[in-house]
């Protein structure tokens, strides 16, 4: 170390040390000849903040003269301001202007005492400029000299804001303490955070300097009662040290509660001990961030030893506050300031006035340089301690705040909030874009110990300990969704159990009970609406039920998510079936019907024809029989009975495409047929709503319902009905019965119910009314909503749900479905007329062959010759005789002669010979004379009127005078009226009666222009010169804040008629009384005018001063809690010069979107604004202007044109009921004011302060009588009257606080009613509506406490569940608005000119939703379309333009989430798109009514096709299939065994033969081509069960294979998304979708899943597989996107897995616009009518798939399916021909025609086809052939023979040539050729032919029954 080194740390201590030794006073400069300037300051230097400011001040004047050069020198006179009393500072204020002419004040240390002292300034054009006044209330606006040179309080509202934000709570009580320095921040903390969606429920105000613990445990049990765990903190540090002790004691400072602190703790841990920290671990709060730099080190080191030398014995805080710090920079500003100014320091205040006034102010002089100085310090830039100091509109500018968390070690720095950034972890950060709130929960997440030790953010609200929820429930009579029990303590039913179960979810208790809303006969109380409102009315905490969704219900409730959708429908009766009976004929048109007939004919005539020509037809015999034979043929083939054989090949192709033609015709009728008649089952009497109200219909409805409302009908033509049972029997009645309706409305829920039992009568029909379903009711704002509403989303994904749907029977089918099947079967009437037709042909038929067969048998008997038998036969004998008749054959017919030919021919010829040898045979007021005495009544009156008699006039003149002083401005129109009233009151009072001791005289002041410093003036003049008992007045709030103070000081009761303000109240100012209504008491009647006209945000627009700024945290609380936001608040000042003020005010209103306003401010301010209103154009159409009282009850005092500009403006007065006492006195009244007021004409009525005034008088009178010190005793102490403190010698008076209990005491009817004082003030009463019209102002109604708006001020005693509908009546209509309307405005508008900014996603081209051209310019889709639809619905412009939220590539720019955020962020000001509502991104924004449905599901590929060989078998079991064949084979048997046994059976033959007959036969059957005919009933029984149960199995068969492929081609390949999860399968989803968030929650491993920003792309990669590179398993969507992509890929992919269901899509506006109210109306109507559905019909939102029948061909079953079945067919087929082709081949080597060894290959071809093609003549059917060709002539031949006598064996042979035998040419070149082979007749052939040579036949074809063989013989 150097040597220089050493000397320097030698050397420094002791020149410190001796530094800090000096002891110079503040005079005292380097400078000598510099110039003093008087500087006051006034500290509370016993304050820890005192103390240290002190030394920080003197400190920074050593520093600057040190380090400066300068001509002037600062020069403190230094004032003790103890406890912060206004009144204290005041004093030392007027000392040091007074006394030592200060330049400048530093000071007052409290926002309470500022106030004052700034007006004081303002007077004396002295600047007071303060580092520790911060309350927001403070302005350089009214108070010009005031200069702030600290951070206003409301600079650290955003970053309060931000961390309330970040922690996602939606309510915050605040805690603040009740003083001006508290309450100045509220409003503005309300404000921000109202426009985040943070509701205020609640205000906690802490009496400043409460005497003991017991006030704050009241306070902090009431916030125990509250839901809300969220409070913020806002006292000094003293006061929140003594509040969190009550809460640590209370136990509230444990897990759950969450408490925040503003810096006003926060700054001053320094100055709290370690048991007071200790008490608020797990508090949050905000700290002053005062930037770290090298001079505040050092000056920190100097202020130390300075602190420990002015302040010895106090312990040192361990770092200079910000409060020392901004007093160090102050000093350096003012220093720096005075330099500048050439006259400060050198100049006396002018003008002197006379300082021996007893004015007190009246002394003070004005500063010359003030102005100068005041610039000076304004404009004065440089860098202090805390940073850059620079003061903008006389205050310094906001800066960055630290985010602390108190712990066990004091409080820990966890943060930052930036301006322009937000929270962060540093203080200096980077530039960074759409930052997310989100990042921002980052900075406390888990940084934070919250109390009670948890690390995890608390939810920020619960059910206060031991309360129970009190829920009301609907009372139905017969419902499924609530169930109560006659005693009403058994309350269930499906909405109860699902209720159940979503709190069952919730991780926390809430203990309840459900309280029927009922009467007491057990009714319902009142309609759904009125049960409804029971919550805004807190009488229930909630409401359970089928309570809808609606948005009227949703103006005064919150709703959770829906549980249940709805809707609303009608229920009508079916169309009865027609009983028409030729219904059968419907299905075929009439043309149809005769075009098939023809057909008919036209087919069966040409195949007649095509068969006439050949003989082995079997349409052969006579024209007759021909016809029959052939119509019959073709009318079987309608029924596919056709058994006739075709010979004709044309006629077979013929009969072919016929048959084809009548499969398809008769398959059609019966599908028209089975449409026809299920359509006209379903088929609803009534479509279309319209209908019923043209036809004037009974309608009928649910008892209660909202539907009521939905009904544009005449109500007299609708039925209500309370039970739903009793609607069946209404809707049979139909409306033309009494008591019958044509239909029924309710929601869709109920009307399922209903049908469960009556589907077979009646249906739903009609449009829906869409609504959002069943929902939870609860209080605007609750915090439940957000828990209950998560919980049901869970309880939807899951199972439980569907779960309670199935078990109550929601949706469950028709109950007697089976019974409701039968009675809609087809009955015999519908086809009588079928019937008729086949009885008619039938009966016709019959009557015609009977009498043929009748006609034949009298023919016949004729023919016979005539016995004596026959004559004598009995009738019975005749009837036997016709019987056998009738059972004759002809035996000379076709059809007998084949039968007999297919049996053998000269067999027949031998039986018929024997029948013919035996001749046997075989068939729904007049007036009163007392009233006559009113009339002397108005001489007397004159009399009393005419009286002038001085205030001090009394009648009893041993009354005690009492001095009363009175304060009014008397050149105000309200202060002459005021003064002539006081006066004529106290006649009154002293003139009717003797009986006082005491007499009220008036000191009376004039305190003119309204200002406080004029009235303080002469207050002190009155306590100091008069001492006064009490005082009246002064007129204003704002002057009446710091008298009040006085009077406390002065135990002087201060009594005011006139200041209205909320804010002055006797909890902080115990000496004050307000015998006039605050202003507050208004606020109902205003919420009621805005509540009954819907409005959802309200502007005020106020006086700036303590009387406006004073109602509006009320109002502000008052709309919050009907859920009106209040976006923005506007203040007017007081005293404009001129009025281009107000006009930029109202350019700043007009460019906003509400426009509605309440106006607050005195009527003189009032006329000059709405002066400029009406010159903006701004009282026209659209416009709501609302008046508070202080303008309404003024009207009296404004001249015609002012209200002529304010025609339209709507507002509340002070309603005075009439009496004849208040007629009385104001007739006296308006005598005594002209005599007071020559030339002035009194107003046209007394307003309501004037009356006040009356009253107070009298209360005061009252008071005086019955306190026995009054006007007799001394103020005490008697100060010392010479002390340069004024306020020091005012004493105190003896009797006031005796007289201020005898006034609050005092009870009587006066004039304004019954007088009666609560907690200091007048109680609140009733007041009337007024509207401004060309006459002026129009009552309308009333506003009455208790009841609400009422058209009469007189209510009588109504239900309390009365509705804010019912208040509507009372203004709409009535008002004419701004412009002429009588139509309410919808309260808002978009500014004129101005563009909505609308952005809107960009998505692929290949989306339907949104498309958004290449240059961005051009944007279109469904999803825009509709909004357009939407808006031009509207019934007002809106201006707007869509910006594409894209990069500069022409890429989506973020996420949907950062989309919707930017609304948030006031980037656009509405997004459209497809934009899913879902419950993170409401937080941020407000959503519109849903347009689509939505949800969100996967898409997956479908299972391939099974392409097994044997899948035809798939079908039927392998059991099933042999048993199938096994009965095949038995039946087959069993009928080969009944047939075998009967010679003319068919199945006849060799064993093969008959086996080959049966087997076929009996497989034939499966497809019902049998042909062979059944000899034996038993064996056609068998067959007709047998065909019976194969046509089963061929149907079932069908249903099967048809049931089998259908399902295999939908079934997905995956059915639940946990298979993925557990198989680790890729999982793709859409890019920048919110369905990410929804795979996080479902624990889906996100490296295992790949976003597609394009649709087209996921078909190849679910093509692919995820076993594939690029491909996935599975694709997660949002169903109206899946439904798009399945419009082209409905063949190889579906929708699977459950459906994660959404409120669907909506469009997204800025939170609390009013927009969203009116378009999600105009979406309702949309969607009720016929665009919505012709928007998705055009856009193909819904369309089916695109490629339909190009997939239902690829989807078809291929060859490789069924190649076994064709393997089968063709192997049994090849066998089959190698057999009979071998055996064929082996005959043919056995023909001994073989010659094989001389014979070309070709020649033994031929030989083998011709012997292939040869017929076996001695084949059975080669003979049955033969016999079936000749049958016919043979018996003919034969039948002649006998009828000759001759035997059949002498035929002559020219009777039958050979060339009429019936043979075919090829059976003729048979015979040929067996002739050729075979010998001639022989005898042994011949034998038993006698004698054979005598036969006349050329050809003799013999039939032996032995071998069958046929005989051609030559002779």
């Amino acid at each position: 170390m150097s040597p220089s080194k050493y000397m320097t740390l030698l050397l420094l201590p002791p020149l410190l040390l001796l530094l800090a030794l000096q002891n110079c006073p503040f005079s005292d400069a380097a400078n000598n000849s510099a110039a003093p300037v008087n500087v006051g300051l006034i500290l509370d230097f016993e304050s820890p903040v005192g103390k240290i400011s002190n030394s920080c001040i003197s400190l920074a004047l050593e520093d600057f003269y040190a380090t400066h050069n300068h001509n002037k020198r600062l020069v403190l006179q230094a004032r003790d301001c103890k406890g912060e009393d206004a009144v204290e500072a005041a004093s030392a204020v007027i000392d040091l202007l007074n006394n030592l002419e200060v330049e400048a004040i530093l000071g007052p240390q409290t926002s309470q005492s500022a106030e004052f002292v700034a007006n004081l300034g303002s007077t004396t054009r002295v600047p007071i400029i303060s580092f520790t006044a911060t309350s927001p209330s403070l302005s350089s606006t009214n108070t010009p000299y005031f200069i702030r040179t600290a951070q206003t309080d409301a600079a650290q509202i955003e970053a309060l804001v931000a961390v309330i934000k970040a922690c996602q709570w939606r309510q915050v009580v605040p805690v603040y303490e009740d003083s001006a320095f508290g309450a100045g921040l509220i409003p503005f903390l309300t404000d921000a955070l109202q426009q985040v969606g943070v509701a205020v429920p609640h205000r906690t105000l802490v009496p400043p300097s409460p005497t003991n613990g017991d006030v704050i445990a009241r306070k902090l049990d009431e916030l125990d009662g509250m839901e809300t765990r969220v409070f913020v903190v806002h006292m000094t540090h003293v006061l929140g040290a003594q509040f969190f002790r009550k809460v640590h004691e209370k136990g509230m400072m444990s897990e759950g509660y969450v408490w925040i602190i503003t810096n006003s703790i926060g700054d001053m841990f320094e100055f709290m001990n370690a048991s007071d920290i200790a008490h608020m671990r797990g508090v949050v709060g905000v700290k002053t961030h005062i930037p770290q730099s090298k001079s505040l080190k050092e000056f920190t080191e100097k202020w130390r030893h300075r602190f420990r030398s002015d302040n010895p014995g106090t312990e040192l805080p361990s770092e200079l506050n910000k409060y020392a710090i901004w007093a160090h920079d102050t000093v350096f500003a003012l220093a720096f300031a005075v330099e500048r100014v050439a006259g400060a320091g050198s100049s006396k205040f002018f003008p002197i006035r006379d300082r021996n006034s007893t004015n007190y102010f009246q002394t003070l002089g004005t500063s010359p340089s003030g102005k100068e100085l005041l610039d000076a310090v304004q404009d004065t830039k440089f860098r202090g301690l805390g940073g850059e100091f620079q003061l903008n509109n006389g205050q310094l500018q906001s800066g960055a705040f630290k985010i602390i968390n108190v712990v066990e070690r004091g409080a820990k720095e966890i943060g930052f909030w930036i301006p322009g950034f937000g929270l962060s972890k540093n203080s200096k950060v980077k530039n960074e874009q759409n930052r997310r709130s989100l990042d921002a929960g980052s900075v406390l997440k888990g940084s934070v110990t919250w109390p009670g030790g948890s690390s995890e953010v608390p939810r920020g609200w619960a059910i206060p300990e031991g309360k129970t929820l009190r829920i009301g429930v609907p009372e139905p009579t017969s419902s499924k969704f609530v169930v109560v029990k006659k005693n009403g303590t058994e309350v269930t039913g499906f909405c109860i159990e699902v209720f159940k179960a979503v709190v069952a979810r919730l991780n926390y208790t809430i203990l309840y009970e459900f309280i029927p809303f009922q009467d007491s006969n057990g009714k319902m109380a009142g309609s759904f609406d009125e049960l409804i409102y029971q919550v805004n009315l807190q009488k229930f905490d909630a409401v359970v039920g089928d309570t809808t969704i609606t948005a009227n219900r949703s103006k005064y409730v919150d709703f959770t998510l829906p549980y249940l959708e709805s809707g609303v429908s009608m229920v009508v009766p079916l169309q009865p079936r027609d009983d028409n009976g030729w219904v059968f004929l419907k299905p075929m048109t009439r043309p149809l019907w005769l075009t098939t007939g023809a057909f008919f004919v036209l087919t069966g005539t040409i195949v007649w024809i095509l068969e006439s020509g050949n003989d082995e037809s079997e349409f052969q015999g006579s024209r007759s029989e021909q016809t029959g034979k052939v119509f019959y043929f073709i009318f079987s083939t309608l029924v596919f009975a056709h058994k006739e054989k075709l010979v004709s090949n044309l006629s077979r192709m013929v009969v072919i495409v016929w048959l084809f033609v009548v499969l398809i015709l008769s398959s059609s009728y019966t599908a028209s047929l089975t449409s026809m008649l299920t359509a006209q089952q379903l088929q609803p009497s009534v479509t279309d709503p319209q209908t019923l109200i043209r036809n004037k219909n009974m309608i009928g409805y649910r008892k209660g319902s909202f539907v009521v409302h939905l009904l544009n009908v005449d109500l007299s033509r609708t039925k209500e009905f309370d039970d739903i049972e009793k609607v069946a029997d209404a809707l049979s009645r139909g409306d033309k019965e009494p008591g019958g309706i044509a239909a029924y409305f309710n929601e869709i829920p109920y009307n399922k119910i209903f049908l469960q039992k009556h589907c077979d009568k009646y249906t739903m029909a009609g449009p829906v009314y869409k609504n959002a379903g069943f929902g939870f009711v609860f209080p605007k704002g609750s915090p439940l909503v957000s828990d209950i509403s998560r919980a049901i989303l869970n309880l939807r994904e899951g199972d439980q749900m569907a779960k309670l749907v199935e078990d109550w029977g929601i949706n469950t089918e028709c109950a007697n479905q089976e019974t409701e099947k039968i009675s809609s079967s087809l009955s015999l009437s519908s086809f009588w007329g079928l019937f008729l037709i086949t009885g008619t042909a039938s009966l016709v038929a019959l009557i015609i062959g009977t009498i043929s067969i009748i006609h034949q048998y009298k023919k016949k008997e004729l023919g016979t010759s005539p016995s004596v038998e026959s004559e004598f036969k009995s009738l019975w004998r005749k009837l036997l005789d016709f019987v056998r008749y009738f059972d004759e054959k002809d035996l000379t017919s076709p059809a007998f002669n084949n039968k007999v030919a297919a049996g053998g021919g000269n067999r027949t010829d031998a039986v018929t010979s024997e029948y013919h040898s035996r001749g046997q045979s075989t068939m729904s007021m007049d007036m009163s004379t007392s009233k006559y005495m009113t009339l002397l009544l108005p001489p007397f009156l004159l009399v009393l009127a005419l009286q002038n008699c001085p205030l001090s006039h009394a009648a009893n003149k041993s009354a005690v005078p009492v001095n009363v002083g009175l304060i009014l401005d008397f050149e105000s129109q309200l202060g002459k009226i005021s003064n002539s009233c006081i006066a004529l009151a106290l006649e009154e009072f002293y003139g009717s009666t003797n009986n006082h001791k005491k007499r009220l005289v008036l000191q009376a002041r004039d305190c003119k222009r309204d200002d406080t410093v004029q009235a303080a003036s002469a207050v002190i003049d009155l306590l100091n010169n008069l001492e006064v008992e009490a005082i009246l007045g002064p007129q204003t709030s704002q002057s009446a804040e710091f008298v009040a103070n006085l009077g406390s000081t002065t135990r002087v009761p201060i009594i005011s008629f006139t200041a209205t303000s909320p804010s002055l109240s006797s909890t902080n100012t115990p000496y004050f009384i307000r015998t006039a209504q605050t202003d507050a008491a208004q606020i109902e009647a205003l919420v009621g005018v805005i509540k009954a006209c819907q409005w959802r945000q309200v502007v005020p627009v106020y006086e700036d001063s303590a009387f406006g700024a004073g109602l509006i945290p009320f109002l502000t609380d008052a709309l919050q809690q009907i859920g009106v936001a209040v976006p923005q608040r506007t203040l007017v000042p007081p005293s404009p010069t001129n009025g281009d003020v107000i006009a930029r005010k109202l350019d700043e209103l007009d460019g906003m979107e509400t426009r509605v306003f309440v106006v607050h401010m005195t009527h003189m301010l009032g006329a000059q604004f709405f002066r400029k209103v009406h010159e903006k154009g701004m009282m026209s159409e659209g416009y709501v202007w609302i008046i508070t009282n202080s303008v309404g009850d003024m009207f009296e005092f404004m001249n015609a044109s002012d209200i002529a500009h304010m025609r339209g403006v709507v507002g509340v007065k002070t309603h005075i009921p009439q009496s004849k006492s208040l007629k009385e006195f104001t007739e006296k009244w308006r005598h005594r004011f002209r005599s007071d007021n020559p030339g002035t004409e009194p107003p046209s009525e007394l307003n309501k302060y004037a009356i006040w005034a009356h009253d107070t008088v009298f209360a005061l009178a009252f008071a005086v009588e019955r306190v026995a010190g009054a006007g007799s005793s001394k103020f005490f102490p008697i100060r010392d009257r010479n002390s340069t403190n004024y306020f020091q010698t005012l004493g105190t008076s003896p009797s006031g606080k005796e007289l201020l209990d005898a006034v609050q005491d005092t009870k009587f009817r006066g004039l304004g009613g019954e007088f009666q004082l609560n907690n200091g003030q007048l109680q609140s009463r009733a007041f009337k509506i007024i509207n401004v019209v060309e006459r002026g102002a129009k009552e309308i109604g009333f506003w009455i406490p208790g009841f609400g708006l009422s058209k009469n001020s007189k209510v009588k005693n109504e239900q309390q569940n009365r509705s804010s509908l019912d208040a509507g009546s009372v203004i709409k209509g009535s008002v004419t608005w701004p412009g002429g309307s009588s139509e309410v405005p919808s309260g808002w508008a978009i500014p004129k000119g101005k563009t909505m900014k609308i952005g809107v996603p960009v998505q692929p081209t290949s989306s339907k939703f949104v498309v958004v051209k290449k240059n961005g310019t051009e944007v279109t889709g469904f999803c825009i379309e509709v909004f357009k639809a939407v808006v031009a619905s509207l019934n007002y412009t809106i201006l707007y333009e869509f910006i594409p939220f894209q990069d500069s590539n022409g890429k989506m720019a973020g996420s949907y989430d950062e989309l919707v955020y930017q609304v948030y962020l006031q980037k656009y000001d509405a997004v459209v798109g497809d934009m899913t509502i879902i419950a993170n991104r409401s937080k941020y924004v407000d959503f519109t009514l849903p347009y689509l449905e939505s949800g969100v599901s996967m898409v997956v590929p479908v299972q391939p096709h099974d392409d097994n060989a044997w899948v035809f078998l798939k079908p039927m079991t392998r059991p099933l299939w042999l048993t199938t064949g096994a009965f095949f084979v038995l039946t087959g048997t069993i009928v080969w065994i009944l047939e075998c046994g009967n010679d003319e059976s068919e199945f006849q033959g060799s064993r093969s033969e008959q086996t080959g007959k049966v087997f076929y036969f009996i497989f034939s059957t499966l497809v019902f081509a049998h042909k062979e005919k059944l000899v034996s009933n038993m064996s056609r029984m068998v067959v007709i069960v047998w065909v019976f149960v194969v046509l089963i199995l061929t149907s079932s068969y069908t249903a099967s294979l048809t049931s089998m492929l259908t399902a295999q081609q939908l079934q997905p390949s995956v059915t639940d998304p946990q298979t993925l999860i557990r198989n680790k399968n890729m999982i793709g989803y859409r890019k920048g979708s919110f369905v990410v968030h929804l795979l996080k929650r479902l624990n889906v491993d996100l490296s295992r899943t790949k976003e597609f920003d394009d649709i087209e792309k996921v078909a190849d990669a679910l093509s692919r597989g995820d076993k594939e590179p690029g491909g996935i398993a599975a694709y997660f969507n949002e169903i109206p996107y899946n439904k798009i992509f399945l419009q082209k890929h409905c063949g190889k992919y579906t929708m699977a897995g459950p459906v994660y269901k959404n409120a669907g899509f909506g469009f997204v506006f800025p939170k609390g616009s009013p927009l969203v109210s009116d378009i999600s109306q105009a979406i309702l109507n949309l969607t009720e009518g016929d665009q919505m559905a012709k928007l998705v019909e055009d856009w193909g939102i819904n369309t089916e798939c695109a490629n339909q029948e190009k997939e239902k061909i690829s989807s078809s079953l291929s060859l490789s399916s069924f190649w076994g079945l064709f393997l089968i067919t063709a192997t049994a087929s090849l066998g089959a021909l190698i057999i009979g082709t071998n055996s064929i081949i082996y005959q043919y080597n056995k023909s001994p025609s073989v010659d094989s060894e001389f014979k070309s290959l070709w020649r033994k071809l031929l030989d083998f086809v011709r012997y292939f093609d040869k017929k076996d003549l001695t084949s059975l059917a080669f003979n049955n052939k033969v016999a079936a060709a000749d049958g016919n002539r043979t018996a003919a031949v034969t039948s002649e023979y006998h009828s000759r006598g001759q035997s059949p064996m002498s035929m002559d042979v020219q009777s039958m040539p050979y060339e009429d035998a019936n043979f075919t040419d090829e059976d003729e070149r048979s015979v040929h050729r067996s002739s050729r082979t075979r010998a001639p007749c022989t005898d042994s052939i011949t034998d038993g032919l006698k004698p054979l040579d005598s036969i006349p036949l050329s050809l003799v074809i013999i039939s032996t029954p032995l071998d069958h063989h046929l005989y051609l013989c030559h002779m």
